[in-house]
C-alpha cells in the first residue's frame, strides 16, 4: 500500500462522488473503511470543496480524526422505536432512515457535528433490534424473487383397485412482496417434475420475477456455494431459467433468512391445506391438485395482518403484478442432460438404441447432448450453441445422420444404396449374403459403419477374388465372427486356403492291410474251416 496521503488530499478524493472507496483507498494509502469514515464525517460537517479549500489543516484534523481520539462519543439520539416501525414498512432503507435524522438535526436546535455517522446509525438500529428480541426485516422489493420449496409433508394417491397408497410431492412457492402462495402437486422430487412444478408456479402468477431462490435439492443445485465457491446449478434447471429470464440464487447453506419466506409458506400449506385435505382420498394427481385450487385461492383472498390489512391477492395486483415480466410466447420443454460422452471413431453419438451424428473432427472428444420430446442437440464440452440438432429417432437402432457432419472421403459411404450392396452380396453367393444379412442387423454395429463394411466387402473382392471371398464368408459363418475385419484376417492370413488343402488330403477310399478283414474272410471253405 503506498503512504498515506495528507488528510487535506484524502478529504479532496472524498468528495468526489465519481470514485469508489476503494478506489480511493488504493490512491490515499488507506482502507477502504477509512475512506468511507472520511466520507460520513464530510457529510456530516457539511463540508464542500469550496469549504476544504478556506479550512485550515488543524480544523480538518478535528474534523476527520476526532471519533478516532474519542472526543465524539455522545451522539444525538433518535425515536429508536419509531425508527424500526419505520424500518418494518415495505421499501424503507437504512440509507433513508439515515437521511430523514439528518433532516430532523438541521430543523432542530441540536448542532449537526453531534449527528452520527450512517454506519453508526445502522449499526445502533440493529442493536436495538436485537435487543427487542426481533430481527432484521428483509426488504422484498416487488417483482424481484420467487422463494420455491417442497413441503416434506406428503400427500397419497391411493390406487383404484389395489388400494395401495403412494406418497407425492407437494410443491410450494411464495412472491417475496406480496407473499402471493402458488401450490401444486407432482409425482417426485426428480427434475422433469421439480422444473414442472416452477414452470406451474410462473403461469399461475401470469408473469415472471427477477429472480428464485430454492433450495439446495439435487434438482436444483448439483453443488452448494460456501467459502467464495459459486453454487453450480443443475444444467436442466439452467435451461427452464435461460427461456423465462430469470436468475437462480440458491439459499446458502446454514442461512435460514434466505428461506425465512418459503419456510413460512410451507407451514401455511401445511396447515390451511394438507390438514384441510386430511381424511380424503384421492385417485389420481389431477384430483389431488384440483381439491388443492380452490384452498390456494382461500389462502390467497384472505385478509393478512403482514400486508397492513389487505389480502395476498389485493397486494399482488396493486403493487407485484405490474413489476413482473411477461411470460414467452411458448411454453418452457424439459430437457434431460448427458455428461462427458466421447465421440467415437465413427462420429455418431448413441442415444436410446439410435446413432445420431456430430462434426467428424471432433472424434476423440467430450460432448454434452440434451434431450426434450422432439429433439436432441449435442454440445461441445466448452461451447454454448449446439455442435449438432437432430430429431430423435424411434429407438430402433435408427442412424441419423446430418451429411455436412461427415469427412470427404466418407460422404460416397452414405450414398450407398444398402439395397444395392445387398443385391451385389446374392448375386456373390448364399454366404456372403449371410454375412451382409447379419453385419446389418447386429445392433452393435451402427449403420453407416455397416454400410462401410459391405462396401469393404466388394474391395476384398476385387483383392482375393471372389472365390476366396466367398470361402472366408462360410468359415466367418460357421464360426459366428461376421464382421468384415474377421473375414479379412481369415484372407490375410490365408486360412481359407489352408482348409481348401486340408479337404484335399482327407482319405476317400480303403487303403489296403493286413489287418483290415476283406469281404473273403466272410466266406466259408470247403473244408468247414
Amino acid at each position: 500500500m503506498p503512504p498515506q496521503m495528507a488528510t487535506r488530499d484524502i478529504c479532496r478524493l472524498c468528495l468526489d462522488e465519481r470514485l469508489s472507496n476503494r478506489e480511493i483507498g488504493r490512491v490515499a494509502g488507506v482502507s477502504p473503511t477509512t475512506v468511507n469514515k472520511y466520507r460520513n464525517l464530510l457529510k456530516i460537517n457539511k463540508i464542500s470543496l469550496q469549504q476544504l479549500t478556506q479550512s485550515s489543516d488543524a480544523e480538518l484534523e478535528v474534523v476527520c480524526q476526532t471519533s478516532r481520539k474519542g472526543l465524539h462519543t455522545h451522539f444525538v439520539e433518535p425515536d429508536w422505536e419509531q425508527v424500526q416501525q419505520s424500518w418494518r414498512q415495505d421499501g424503507v432503507t437504512v440509507s433513508l432512515l439515515y437521511a430523514e435524522y439528518l433532516e430532523q438535526l438541521d430543523s432542530g436546535d441540536e448542532s449537526s457535528r453531534d449527528a452520527m455517522s450512517e454506519s453508526t446509525f445502522g449499526r445502533r438500529l440493529r442493536d436495538y433490534i436485537r435487543r427487542q428480541g426481533l430481527s432484521m426485516r428483509q426488504n422484498h422489493p416487488p417483482g424481484k424473487a420467487m422463494y420455491v420449496d417442497f413441503s416434506g409433508k406428503r400427500p397419497e394417491i391411493t390406487h383404484p383397485t389395489t388400494g395401495e397408497k403412494t406418497p407425492v410431492e407437494l410443491f410450494v412457492a411464495v412472491l417475496g412482496s406480496s407473499k402471493l402462495l402458488a401450490v401444486t402437486a407432482v409425482a417426485t422430487q426428480q427434475k422433469a417434475d421439480w422444473i414442472e412444478a416452477n414452470i406451474r408456479a410462473l403461469e399461475y402468477f401470469g408473469g415472471v420475477p427477477a429472480m428464485v431462490v430454492p433450495d439446495n435439492l439435487k434438482s436444483a443445485v448439483v453443488k452448494p456455494g460456501g467459502k467464495g465457491r459459486a453454487p453450480i446449478i443443475n444444467r436442466s434447471y439452467m435451461d427452464f431459467a435461460e427461456h423465462y429470464g430469470i436468475v437462480i440464487v440458491p439459499a446458502r447453506p446454514k442461512k435460514p433468512q434466505d428461506k425465512s419466506h418459503a419456510e413460512l409458506a410451507v407451514k401455511i400449506a401445511k396447515t390451511w391445506i394438507l390438514a384441510k385435505l386430511r381424511g380424503r382420498i384421492f385417485f389420481s394427481l389431477a384430483d389431488l391438485n384440483q381439491a388443492i385450487a380452490p384452498l390456494v385461492e382461500r389462502i390467497n383472498e384472505k385478509p393478512t395482518r403482514g400486508l397492513q390489512g389487505r389480502s395476498r391477492r389485493e397486494w399482488f395486483d396493486e403493487i407485484e403484478k405490474p413489476t413482473l415480466a411477461p411470460l414467452p410466447n411458448t411454453r418452457h420443454e424439459y430437457t434431460d442432460w448427458r455428461m462427458g460422452q466421447r465421440v467415437p471413431k465413427d462420429y455418431h453419438i448413441p442415444f436410446n438404441k439410435d446413432f445420431y451424428s456430430v462434426p467428424h473432427y471432433m472424434v476423440g472428444k467430450t460432448v454434452h447432448y440434451s434431450v426434450s420430446r422432439t429433439c436432441i442437440k449435442i454440445y461441445g464440452e466448452h461451447s454454448s450453441s449446439p455442435v449438432a440438432v437432430h430429431r430423435l429417432g424411434n429407438g430402433q437402432g435408427q442412424t441419423v445422420t446430418n451429411k455436412e457432419h461427415l469427412h470427404d472421403r466418407h460422404r460416397h459411404y452414405a450414398s450407398e444404396n444398402v439395397e444395392d450392396l445387398l443385391e451385389w452380396g446374392r448375386a456373390a453367393g448364399e454366404q456372403v449374403e449371410t454375412l451382409f444379412i447379419a453385419i446389418l442387423e447386429n445392433k452393435r454395429i451402427s449403420p453407416i459403419l455397416a454400410i462401410r463394411q459391405l462396401s469393404k466387402a466388394q474391395r476384398l473382392s476385387k483383392s482375393y477374388g471372389l472365390p476366396r471371398l466367398m470361402e472366408a464368408c462360410l468359415i466367418a459363418n460357421s464360426v459366428g465372427v461376421q464382421h468384415i475385419d474377421s473375414v479379412e484376417n481369415i484372407l490375410k492370413n490365408e486360412i481359407d486356403l489352408r482348409r481348401k488343402r486340408e479337404e484335399k488330403d482327407i482319405v476317400s477310399k480303403i487303403v489296403p492291410h493286413t489287418n483290415v478283414r476283406g469281404p473273403d474272410a466272410y466266406k466259408g471253405d470247403n473244408n468247414g474251416k
